[in-house]
């Protein structure tokens, strides 16, 4: 369960104009804006409560406080910036995917890593079967529950021959404590965002998202 959440409409209109608009309507206004950004609330809170319990769409239920945390943060930043969420769009013989794709407990080979994070840039010509461009980029994370230092031997030589496993597949492998997870969320979020759209030039333009 989120708790804590809060999310606020900006209404310029109402800013700048209100010294002009009737109470009544002032007030109405507002109440729009605050059923709004409820739906917003509800919406949001539905889709962790959805993670925890029956799994993030193909994914198994996400039940480490810390991975929580994480996909929390990682949704938020993502629609704080309108980012797209990955929709696939049939259009004639064309198959469009981009957009966001977030997979947890994600099977690569033998091994599994916490979150498999795509920016998918695809398209498909199916009469053809030929794929028209595929400029699509994956980050894994890790989300470690135990410093370095605490694991033992045998932990640490498993967890470098996954990540080795992982390069040799063309991955970047990003690895969190779970004090940097809960410390700074929002920033490691962000740090994944802009590593997964350095490419995608199309989306810089968006706050927090810039990469220079």
């Amino acid at each position: 369960m989120v708790r804590g959440l809060h999310l606020r409409l900006v209404w310029p209109f109402v800013r700048l104009r209100g010294d002009v608009m009737e109470k009544n309507i002032k007030e109405f206004v507002n109440e729009c804006a605050n059923r709004l950004a409820q739906k917003q609330i509800d919406d949001f809170v539905g889709e962790i409560e959805m993670a925890e319990e029956d799994g993030y769409y193909d994914g198994p239920p996400i039940d480490s406080p810390i991975e929580q945390i994480f996909l929390t943060a990682l949704l938020h930043n993502i629609k704080e910036n309108d980012l797209p969420m990955a929709e696939p769009i049939e259009f004639g013989n064309y198959y469009f995917l981009y957009g966001i794709n977030i997979h947890p407990q994600f099977k690569i080979g033998k091994y599994f890593v916490d979150f498999k994070i795509d920016f998918d840039k695809y398209i498909f010509n199916r009469q053809e079967h030929k794929t028209i461009e595929d400029c699509s980029t994956s980050i894994l994370v890790e989300c470690d529950s135990q410093e370095w230092h605490e694991r033992t031997e045998k932990e640490r030589r498993y967890e470098k021959a996954r990540d080795r496993y992982f390069i040799k597949q063309g991955y970047k492998v990003f690895h969190y404590t779970g004090k940097e997870i809960i410390v700074n969320s929002f920033g490691v979020a962000s740090e994944i965002l802009k590593e997964l759209t350095v490419y995608n030039y199309s989306i810089r333009k968006y706050k927090g998202i810039s990469n220079g």
